[in-house]
């Protein structure tokens, strides 16, 4: 299963020596929240996944049982340009640590460009 929370592409990302902004700290809040409320309703979570997908196929593995292994939230806050080192140094012990990855909608945008030059879409 895969989350993901949208940020603001514009405003408070981050601060001016590089560390986490309202935004961002405002998206990881949203994620926490999540996770919390996974561990104790994941059995409603699953009766929404089934009534959405009906009877006629069967679900993933993934979405029957939990398994927090197989659960991946995404940050998606700010722009290439509000990102600076210290940043880069947080957003990857955010992935090393809490299993967060942190985009900025450049990385949206570069990949939406490259999937249209592959011709696979």
């Amino acid at each position: 299963m895969f989350f993901v929370e949208l940020e603001s592409p514009t405003g408070s990302i981050v601060n001016t020596d590089g560390s986490f902004g309202v935004s961002i700290r405002k998206g990881l809040k949203q994620i926490e929240d999540w996770d919390h409320w996974i561990d104790g309703h994941f059995s409603h979570l699953k009766l929404m996944f089934q009534k959405y997908l009906g009877t006629t196929k069967m679900m993933p593995d993934e979405f029957i049982t939990l398994d927090k292994t197989r659960v991946h939230y995404a940050l998606v806050a700010g722009r290439r340009k509000d990102y600076k080192e210290k940043t880069y140094r947080a957003q990857r012990k955010l992935k090393r640590e809490r299993n967060i990855t942190l985009l900025h909608y450049d990385n949206l945008i570069d990949t939406v460009q490259l999937f249209k030059q592959s011709g696979n879409y």
